[in-house]
């Protein structure tokens, strides 16, 4: 910058305008002042426009920053909408198990005791049906055992007593009657008695008399 023109800058800032005014005349007759001037105003435009474009670039920046931010704030806003929603869709699942739960444990209330009542009593025919099956297994072995040894003694038993006294009995006749006939080689006596109207005692006897008399008759 030339002298002049500080020197006019100087008073103007110092507020001594008869200076400044003489300062301006001067450069205003002083070619190399004009042309230092229109110098300067050129310096003064180049600034202007850079600091206008700085300006600018600075807005440029703040308006992308305000931008970001804006985002920001909208990607937080959308997260704790999201975190929001996700906790009540959480709730509701949660709450929809329990429920679930719920029903669970009241289907099984209800159906324990009447199924274990089931599992009892079925538990209960199987031990009859064991029990019944021991019992038929011991019967059938009885049954054996009276096939295989008793009933052939009973059988020669009753042959001896058959020949001893002479005892032929009616094995077709109801079951409480008592039937048959006593047979010699000269005499058979028929006999029928009721084991109802009868004791045993009377009917011991009253056998054993009928055989001693057709003993006697021989």
């Amino acid at each position: 910058m030339s002298a002049p023109i500080e020197k006019a800058l100087d008073s103007i800032e110092r507020g001594d305008a008869g200076k400044a005014v003489a300062s301006i005349i001067t450069m205003l007759t002083n070619p190399e002042s004009v042309q230092s001037i229109g110098e300067y105003g050129d310096t003064m435009k180049a600034m202007m426009a850079l600091k206008e474009q700085q300006q600018s670039q600075v807005q440029g920046i703040i308006q992308g920053l305000l931008a970001l931010l804006d985002q920001e704030v909208a990607n937080v806003a959308a997260e704790k909408s999201s975190s929001t929603q996700e906790d009540k869709t959480k709730e509701e699942a949660e709450k929809a198990l329990s429920d679930a739960c719920q029903e669970v444990e009241k289907v099984q209330t209800e159906f324990q005791y009447p199924l274990k009542n089931r599992i009892t009593s079925v538990q209960r025919e199987k031990d009859a049906i064991e029990e019944q099956r021991a019992g038929l297994l011991e019967e059938r072995e009885r049954v054996k055992e009276e096939t295989t040894h008793v009933l052939p003694k009973t059988r020669y038993n009753i042959s001896l007593y058959t020949c001893i006294t002479g005892i032929k009995w009616d094995y077709e006749c109801p079951p409480e009657q008592i039937k048959g006939y006593v047979s010699t080689s000269k005499d058979v006596r028929p006999f029928s008695l009721s084991s109802q109207q009868n004791s045993k005692f009377f009917i011991t006897n009253y056998l054993w008399d009928l055989v001693e008399s057709a003993c006697q008759a021989k």
